[in-house]
């Protein structure tokens, strides 16, 4: 997991993955969570994810 540098927008959009991440997490579980699936549940596409999160694991560690 790669923290945001910037403080503002960069925090914000770090933020953004996090809210829907552990809605989806409730939902489907850890095995059924997909980047796609958090990408159409947020205002952050798929590459803006990669960007703040290396894999799934690293989205899981940061929820948790």
């Amino acid at each position: 997991m790669r923290l945001p540098r910037a403080q503002g927008r960069g925090r914000d959009t770090f933020e953004k993955v996090l809210a829907p991440a552990a809605r989806l997490l409730n939902g489907v579980g850890a095995e059924g969570l997909t980047t796609n699936q958090l990408a159409g549940e947020s205002p952050v596409n798929t590459s803006s994810i990669y960007t703040y999160f290396s894999n799934k694991q690293a989205i899981l560690m940061a929820v948790v």
